[in-house]
């Protein structure tokens, strides 16, 4: 969980984990939204743009409280009685990473995605950086608090997140279009906005990566710059709502 009232930090690496390039800048993009986990926007709420002027092979941080902090109007909730109400003090952030290096689809491709809980509220000194969620889930210091007896207290709290199955992606054929254009068939169950692939050799241990295919709707089209050999192709997308990626088999085609 981000506390929106105190310094929360993205750490990106200047080495690109997709294709193990090191960029000359990185755009650390932004999204912020209320609702459901799964439907992030598709424009993201604020974009930041860093350099490597030393090429270092290190990291940067960007801390991003301050402006997810704006998104939260909050109004305290009221009620004459026990009950367990839904707060408005939250929303969902998301943040991923476009590298600029020699490699053309660092820049398509987004990497270090990770969508997190947002809550208007702080964290104290002794905390320390990006402070969590308490085992218990309350969200307020201390264990034992005394109330007026003929008065109302509002205990915060978090409430566990629905358990939602893994998406599964599955290629059932890549048939050539008309070389280097290939259709991909596939099957897709759960939640994945946006597809990307892979391909190698299948003697190659390191994959080469496809420009952005920028859909989940099967079949789609791609492009794979290979000479004659049995090619290895997969392809990924991020989950939401589990916050991973999830790949699918590797389907190896004869060229």
């Amino acid at each position: 969980m981000i506390k929106s009232l105190s310094p929360y930090y993205v750490s990106t690496p200047f080495v690109s984990p997709l294709t193990g390039l090191t960029c000359t800048a990185y755009t650390l993009q932004v999204f912020v939204w209320d609702g459901l986990k799964n439907e992030p926007p598709t424009t993201a709420s604020y974009e930041f743009t860093k350099t490597n002027p030393t090429s270092s092979i290190s990291s940067d941080k960007v801390d991003i409280s301050n402006i997810i902090n704006d998104f939260v109007n909050f109004t305290a909730q009221k009620t004459n009685t026990t009950s367990l109400i839904d707060g408005n003090n939250q929303g969902w952030v998301k943040t991923q990473v476009l590298y600029y290096t020699t490699e053309p689809t660092d820049l398509t491709t987004p990497s270090n995605i990770n969508v997190s809980l947002m809550v208007k509220g702080y964290a104290y000194g002794m905390d320390g950086e990006n402070t969590t969620t308490p085992a218990d889930k309350i969200l307020l210091t201390g264990r034992e608090f005394k109330v007026n007896r003929s008065g109302v207290f509002v205990l915060p709290i978090e409430i566990d997140e629905t358990t939602e199955a893994l998406a599964e992606l599955t290629i059932t054929s890549i048939v050539e279009d008309a070389h280097p254009l290939y259709r991909i068939n596939f099957t897709l169950t759960g939640n994945i906005e946006d597809l990307y692939y892979r391909y190698r050799l299948d003697s190659v241990t390191e994959w080469t990566n496809g420009f952005t295919v920028g859909s989940n709707t099967s079949p789609f089209d791609v492009e794979l710059d290979v000479s004659a050999g049995d090619y290895e192709v997969q392809i990924y997308g991020f989950d939401n709502v589990n916050n991973e990626n999830v790949y699918s088999n590797i389907y190896t085609i004869t060229i």
